[in-house]
């Protein structure tokens, strides 16, 4: 079986090619080919966020000093996998997010990396921030999207996920959405934002490109506006 696309996506049930319109279903007992290396899109996954501060360092210090708040944090630690980005410097130090997973599809990975070459590895957080950097022009927003029967909602800033929450549809609720966005005033009073953070909801298709694109005038909007939506559904036919 030979592919020419180059992502594939894990879901807690599957692993899918994404071949023209349609993802199909791969069987890792089968002899399978591809034609380049792929991008690895992890779905389902719950990404822990936190903001540290810590002094003006070299980038091994950093990734350190990082290595060692998340052995504090998780007992599992040498499971998880992170990355950082600084968003703000100064002359005493430096304020960054880092992000870390602790990924329930690690075996797939494996199995996978014996059959092929893995170029890249994603979460879908990394597509909503990508995606909605390209289209949206403001310096702080925040961004929300359903897929696959779950709401992100994330606030970024200077184009980096600075927190975020996700919620199963059937459970979403107008509080849930208020209570998230109320607790970021903490975080924009920490990165001195004094302009309005505007809300945007951002919608994908099935080959992870955005569908459309609506500002809301209020947070009353987007519960109404989701329990109207369908949403894509992978895996269940």
């Amino acid at each position: 079986m030979i592919f020419s696309e180059n992502k594939i996506v894990i879901t807690k049930d599957n692993i899918y090619k994404l071949k023209e319109k349609t993802l199909q279903s791969i069987n890792l007992k089968d002899k399978i080919f591809f034609d380049k290396p792929l991008e690895i899109l992890i779905l389902e996954e719950d990404m822990y966020i936190e903001t540290i501060d810590i002094p003006v360092c070299n980038i091994k210090t950093i990734e350190k000093i990082i290595y060692n708040h998340i052995k504090e944090r998780f007992l599992n630690w040498d499971e998880l996998l992170f990355d950082y980005s600084i968003i703000n410097k100064s002359s005493t130090g430096y304020k960054i997010v880092f992000y870390c997973i602790d990924s329930k599809e690690l075996s797939k990975l494996r199995c996978l990396n014996e059959k092929i070459r893995i170029s890249n590895i994603k979460i879908f957080q990394h597509v909503i921030e990508e995606e909605s950097n390209k289209l949206i022009k403001d310096q702080q927003y925040i961004i929300c999207t359903l897929f696959n029967k779950r709401f992100y909602i994330y606030f970024i800033f200077k184009g980096v996920i600075i927190s975020g929450a996700t919620f199963y549809k059937d459970k979403l609720t107008y509080k849930n959405i208020e209570e998230y966005v109320l607790s970021l005033k903490n975080t924009a009073a920490e990165l001195n934002i004094k302009e309005n953070i505007n809300i945007w909801q951002i919608d994908f298709n099935l080959k992870f490109k955005p569908a459309n694109l609506r500002k809301y005038r209020c947070m009353e909007d987007i519960c109404l506006n989701i329990e109207e939506k369908e949403t894509f559904h992978i895996g269940i036919s």
